[in-house]
């Protein structure tokens, strides 16, 4: 067996390995011509060619020759998987939120209508002496980075912070301000804590407004946040007591949306 032989076999095996890979990060869909999946593509890549040095270099030339193929198909597979043996942190399970994904359809409008006359006359004063907060959202803050491919190929990759739960969104300031107020107030008296808050949230560039729970985070925050808040909503839906008088609020909760914070941003 020749030294094309062995790379041919070597090149097989470190792709065996790229496709698990690939179906681990389920190839991408969501972001494929990222800058995140072309730094983990370009990692696969050196994979390969890891697989290819380490087949042509370390196979046994003595044995015969159907044990030379499995021993050069055996180092291009198992080069790479050292490698990332050596480089990868312990394997840990994910849970049903460690794999939360975005809602589908459009995100509601919050009108006049929508939400009630209470909301059409907002007071700038008394909304901004609230607890409410105005966040601008930055897109190199949801932007998928190079480095983050990378560390997510080598089997380093953190936890990705672009999901938001969405209530609605607006072209007025005071109104979000006005409906995310209201929100909170509602939270409170429903929960008791201040951990779970509504914000208002601006992508950077943008002309429109949304009102948020929680701010931009991973995957598990956002579903905490989400949970917490319907939770609360389907208790004021159906309760008699303080509470009763937010099923606005409580409504504008459950019809909100888990979005990529990405998506907010005009194209």
């Amino acid at each position: 067996m020749n030294w094309r032989h062995k790379v041919v076999i070597g090149a097989t095996g470190g792709i065996a390995l790229v496709l698990l890979k690939l179906i681990e990060v389920e190839f991408f869909v969501d972001d494929i011509n990222s800058k995140r999946a072309l730094a983990a593509y370009m990692t696969y890549a050196a994979y390969i060619l890891l697989g290819i040095i380490v087949a042509v270099f370390f196979t046994d030339d003595s044995l015969e020759e159907a044990k030379r193929k499995k021993s050069a198909f055996l180092a291009g597979l198992m080069a790479p998987s050292v490698l990332l043996a050596i480089l990868h942190s312990p394997v840990q399970g994910k849970g049903l939120a460690d794999t939360l994904k975005p809602d589908l359809g459009p995100i509601p409008k919050i009108t006049g209508l929508f939400v009630g006359s209470a909301y059409a006359q907002p007071n700038p004063d008394s909304i901004l002496e609230g607890t409410t907060q105005f966040l601008e959202l930055k897109k190199d803050q949801v932007e998928p980075r190079f480095v983050d491919g990378f560390k997510l190929a080598i089997g380093r990759g953190e936890p990705t912070k672009n999901l938001v739960y969405v209530l609605g969104q607006t072209d007025s300031k005071y109104k979000a301000l006005s409906v995310a107020t209201n929100v909170n107030k509602f939270l409170s008296a429903a929960t008791g804590s201040s951990k779970t808050t509504a914000n208002v949230l601006q992508p950077e560039g943008s002309n429109s407004w949304y009102v948020t729970v929680g701010t931009v985070g991973s995957a598990s925050d956002t579903a905490a946040s989400r949970n917490t808040a319907r939770s609360a909503a389907i208790e004021a839906l159906t309760a008699t007591g303080a509470v009763s008088k937010y099923k606005p609020e409580a409504k504008l909760i459950l019809e909100g949306k888990v979005v990529n914070a990405a998506t907010l941003f005009a194209k």
